[in-house]
């Protein structure tokens, strides 16, 4: 009995590392004839939390020239926080980054800062993360009422010729997206903790069977 209640223990222990673990969701922004597109990333908080985003870009080209800037990419994201009201409006706006400035940032393998990373707490509620290019031929990081409604940042153009590049954000656990897409990938994988319990249980049906009791 007593070596059941330790391994039960080992397991909710074990566990506990597996249920809190953040996650990784993909997008791309595309060029247009009026300007490159805006992502809207829907999420919530079920509780006050301060809550980590972080942006690593990856382009279809193999270098990206931001203004003299090296890098190893092809697109300079910025990213703004809104509370998400049900009528997104420039009266919503909360936070944004557009480069990272942060050591923490390269935990998801970014090699430059230009790449965004938000740090926030927040109060229980719903929230929209819009990730943009910044602009370099207008308004830089800024986002006006029209880009937000339209879904355009209007006159940026993308440093690509393939006319798209694409990003991942990795997310804290705390955060709950509205939609949920089969891009999202959670770190570490569950599957191991169903290998670690199954393994669990064998040893304790092993012992039991070849142990005498006393």
């Amino acid at each position: 009995m007593k070596t059941a209640i330790r391994l039960f223990i080992l397991c909710i222990l074990f566990a506990s590392g597996f249920a809190h673990a953040s996650f990784i969701t993909t997008g791309t922004l595309y060029q247009t004839a009026a300007g490159t597109t805006i992502d809207y990333w829907y999420f919530y908080l079920d509780s006050d939390e301060t809550i980590t985003i972080n942006l690593l870009t990856y382009s279809n080209t193999p270098t990206g020239d931001h203004n003299n800037y090296s890098s190893s990419t092809g697109l300079d994201t910025v990213i703004s926080l809104y509370s998400n009201d049900g009528s997104l409006d420039l009266s919503d706006y909360i936070a944004y980054n557009d480069d990272s400035g942060s050591d923490a940032a390269s935990s998801d393998g970014s090699t430059t800062d230009l790449d965004s990373y938000l740090t926030i707490t927040l109060s229980a509620g719903e929230y929209v993360l819009l990730v943009s290019d910044y602009d370099y031929n207008g308004d830089g990081y800024s986002l006006d009422a029209y880009d937000i409604a339209s879904s355009i940042n209007f006159g940026d153009q993308l440093e690509t010729n393939e006319g798209y590049a694409s990003y991942q954000i990795t997310w804290s656990d705390n955060v709950y997206l509205e939609t949920q897409s089969d891009d999202d990938t959670d770190v570490p994988e569950p599957p191991a903790l169903s290998i670690f319990l199954v393994a669990l249980l064998g040893v304790y049906k092993f012992r039991n069977k070849v142990i005498p009791r006393n």
